[in-house]
């Protein structure tokens, strides 16, 4: 199997700033979120395996998260009720996270963030034995395109094949600026639906299965895909970040939330979610963010100059080295993956 690490921590930099900048609201949506989750009732079956839910539970930032005993994946042990957490605020989540880009500016998301993804896939798999000439002409779909820039991406390698799915009419809008009306749809339907109704070659999805409540649905629909079908896809990770939340509560969580993330997925849960499907790994890329969170949460922003400043400039060029250390101890707070069904 192949297995590569890291990438620079400065094609996140834009992103990284906004999300500084917004901490303090995102920390209150948070703490509302928690408290909404806690008078939930609790999960009866486990999220990936549908078993039973039973295992060891543990207390993060004061709310209870469970890893099962059966399959390894963590998820609140409150089950999410309807709607939550959008509700919230009463505006699409996901909009947000993606938001409105001028043409300049979907560009460089698409080529700081996207390239270098589909770069990877196909490096992984000419490594594997691909020719690339035979994956341009593959099928692609992908789950969750929201403003289209990886689909934009695979028409500029030259795939001649691919679609892209999106439940977020807004971001559907936005995606048909940037790439052929054809080439994205609006899908009201589940993730093991849109693989069943739309035969491809090659799956891909990135940071989409986190946000399932139903992928003991989605093992089910992969089981079924014909043997040498690729799925191409990226998931959060319980490592380092988790942790590192925890030495700061009244600072806003990215990794294990409870808003957006009510799930995470540990090496025990990936293994068996391939497993189940049918799917062999193949290739892995691991990368993180956990050096940012180390040092948003060590070194605080300040409006005034301290003598903090000199120092969080070194630390701020060590990021990548020790983020790549990180990485290559299996402790990244996410992955990218390859698998093949056998």
């Amino acid at each position: 199997m192949i297995t590569d690490y890291s990438k620079t921590l400065g094609d996140l930099r834009k992103e990284e700033t906004v999300r500084i900048q917004n901490e303090d609201q995102l920390y209150l949506r948070q703490k509302e979120a928690n408290r909404r989750l806690s008078n939930a009732p609790s999960r009866k079956s486990c999220i990936l395996c549908n078993c039973r839910i039973e295992g060891r539970e543990f207390l993060h930032r004061n709310v209870s998260f469970i890893a099962c005993a059966e399959c390894g994946h963590i998820q609140s042990k409150a089950l999410p009720p309807e709607g939550f957490p959008d509700e919230l605020e009463g505006k699409e989540q996901f909009t947000k996270i993606y938001p409105k880009l001028g043409k300049d500016e979907f560009e460089d998301r698409k080529n700081r963030i996207y390239h270098p993804k589909l770069n990877w896939i196909f490096s992984a798999l000419e490594r594997s034995g691909y020719e690339k000439s035979e994956l341009l002409k593959m099928r692609w779909l992908e789950l969750g395109s929201g403003n289209g820039a990886f689909l934009s991406s695979l028409e500029d390698m030259g795939v001649k094949e691919y679609i892209g799915m999106e439940k977020e009419e807004t971001l559907i809008k936005r995606s048909k600026t940037f790439v052929a009306s054809e080439r994205v749809s609006h899908s009201t339907g589940s993730l093991g639906e849109i693989i069943r109704t739309n035969q491809a070659e090659i799956i891909c999805s990135f940071f989409v299965f986190e946000h399932d409540e139903k992928l003991s649905e989605l093992i089910n629909a992969l089981k079924d895909c014909q043997s040498g079908t690729l799925l191409c896809f990226s998931v959060p990770m319980f490592g380092l970040s988790c942790l590192l939340e925890n030495l700061a509560a009244e600072r806003y969580a990215r990794s294990l939330d409870a808003a957006i993330h009510v799930q995470t997925f540990t090496d025990e849960s990936i293994n068996y979610f391939l497993h189940s499907a049918g799917f062999q790994k193949i290739a892995t890329w691991q990368f993180g963010q956990d050096a940012l969170e180390l040092r948003r949460i060590l070194i605080p922003q300040s409006p005034e100059p301290g003598p903090h400043d000199k120092l969080s400039e070194k630390f701020s060029l060590s990021l990548d080295r020790i983020q790549t250390a990180i990485d290559k101890s299996d402790l990244s707070d996410q992955c990218h993956l390859i698998a093949k069904k056998v």
